[in-house]
């Protein structure tokens, strides 16, 4: 636990507490795997065009000028987020996009239904670890949380339950909020939403319908109302508690299991993969 808090040095001990031996588990599985990046990298990071040399953030900057300008540098305009036809293309799109510009994505079963994923940071091989349990959607929303924890060079748990953030010191109150803003601008900007929805009326239908044109749960284009005056407090616990307790029957229901190599192919990734076998084809390791 103590070599835990360290990492996570900005986490409240409350939070940490709770986490399951399972979970400490894939935190500790997880930095293994970050120690054989390095190692299969020989401690160079391969991509010619990493995120850290080019951003880092601090919580005055404007959000929206920020998210524009990393929307730019990651080459992924609105207009391609449109025409990814599916939710699972999505989530490989931005994974592809992000693992090109130096950062490893992992998933794995976390076996916790409160948290979605954590980041381990690294100067040089900062990783993100993603719970593929959970729906797509959240997983899409977790790797961006988690990459601003990267961007402000601090590791994080990104959780479902946020409510452990006012226990934080102010700073870092101030950081897991923007983390969460930056998320939500990310990947739905308010200029656009605002233009797109002006004579759109608030109902759960539609709510689902602009939700699939972005690739976002629900609960991040109810924010975007809620934060717009478009929806008042009651109608946000409203569609926020109907949709929680149907996402509790659907994790309850969901099988575990499948193809061992294809979850393998999966939670490691093929940036990975592709390194390690190139290594393995070049004879630079063996396959122990």
């Amino acid at each position: 636990v103590e070599r835990i808090t360290k990492e996570f040095r900005t986490l409240p001990d409350i939070l940490i507490n709770q986490l399951s031996p399972y979970f400490i588990k894939i935190l500790r599985k997880s930095k293994s795997l970050q120690l054989k990046v390095i190692e299969l990298c020989d401690g160079k990071n391969p991509s010619s065009d990493f995120i850290l040399d080019n951003f880092v953030f601090d919580n005055t900057q404007n959000i929206q000028e920020v998210c524009s300008k990393l929307r730019s540098f990651l080459e992924v305009s609105l207009e391609e987020q449109f025409s990814w036809k599916n939710i699972d293309i999505a989530l490989k799109g931005w994974r592809n996009c992000i693992e090109s510009k130096g950062i490893f994505i992992f998933k794995d079963a976390f076996g916790d239904d409160n948290i979605s994923g954590f980041s381990l940071y690294d100067e040089h091989f900062p990783i993100i670890i993603i719970d593929n349990s959970l729906s797509r959607s959240r997983q899409i929303f977790t790797i961006f949380h988690e990459l601003a924890h990267i961007l402000f060079q601090t590791a994080g748990i990104d959780s479902i339950d946020d409510s452990y953030i006012y226990d934080l010191s102010k700073e870092n109150v101030n950081i897991e909020i923007y983390c969460n803003k930056f998320t939500s601008e990310f990947l739905v900007p308010s200029n656009n939403f605002y233009f797109e929805t002006q004579d759109i009326s608030v109902t759960e239908k539609n709510i689902m319908e602009v939700a699939e044109k972005y690739s976002v749960s629900r609960e991040v284009i109810l924010r975007k109302y809620y934060d717009s005056n478009k929806v008042n407090q009651d109608e946000y616990n409203y569609f926020s508690n109907k949709w929680n307790k149907e996402a509790e029957k659907y994790l309850k229901k969901k099988g575990t299991g499948g193809n061992y190599y294809l979850n393998k192919i999966t939670y490691l990734g093929e940036s990975y993969l592709n390194l390690a076998f190139r290594k393995y084809y070049t004879n630079q390791i063996s396959q122990y």
